[in-house]
């Protein structure tokens, strides 16, 4: 269980691939074609490295820096560095071409941390990886809002989301099998598939958050 105000680092990972005719459109170029609309607002960090880029060669952080309505605050680099060229473990370090932190998902962390998600608008107050860690989480956590997988290390959330629900607070479930996955006690909660954009986990949580009890709208 994850309890948080959102989203991030499914970003790169779940763009998906459309055809167009006998165009080919990855992500970043639906992004870009969509005047990256679904974004508007949002500060953004991003998983890449120097094989990102859009159909015409520019590379994922030129366009994502350039982009209109969103401000693209961290970068995220998977093995071998932002630039490909490192075969050890690389450290995070401030980009020069940028002036943009650069974190490595392939250091210390194989994951975004806490620490790293700061400064993009989301604070994670509490996470766990196993029903026993979550239990105690949700009942005693301050949050605005939970986010569960269905399966955590292959016991069901059920029971954490029923602790939470009791308390009155909003939660949202993502699953590899979409709504199908549901327990049954909450097939009428919010799912997202996975993978997903992270412009619709954004709009899940908002939409979730939005719909609380004497929430400003």
């Amino acid at each position: 269980m994850n309890c948080l105000w959102s989203v991030l680092f499914f970003l790169t990972f779940s763009l998906n691939v459309y055809a167009e005719g006998a165009r080919v459109l990855t992500g970043i170029d639906v992004l870009e074609a969509e005047k990256f609309e679904r974004l508007n607002g949002l500060r953004v960090g991003v998983i890449t490295n120097h094989t990102g880029r859009n159909r015409a060669g520019k590379s994922t952080v030129e366009v994502f820096r350039e982009a209109p309505g969103i401000r693209l605050e961290k970068l995220f680099s998977p093995e071998h560095g932002l630039y490909g060229d490192m075969d050890r473990k690389v450290a995070s370090f401030v980009d020069p071409n940028t002036g943009l932190t650069v974190h490595s998902l392939y250091g210390q962390t194989r994951r975004p941390t806490p620490e790293m998600l700061e400064g993009l608008g989301y604070r994670v107050v509490a996470e766990a990886g196993s029903i026993q860690t979550a239990e105690p989480l949700a009942r005693t956590s301050v949050f605005d809002l939970a986010v569960f997988d269905i399966n955590v290390a292959g016991f069901n959330i059920s029971p954490i989301a029923e602790i939470v629900a009791a308390r009155g607070l909003p939660f949202v479930f993502v699953s590899g099998y979409g709504p199908a996955g549901l327990p049954v006690l909450f097939r009428d909660k919010p799912v997202l598939h996975k993978p997903f954009l992270i412009s619709a986990f954004a709009d899940l949580i908002q939409s979730a958050l939005n719909d609380r009890p004497g929430a400003a709208t």
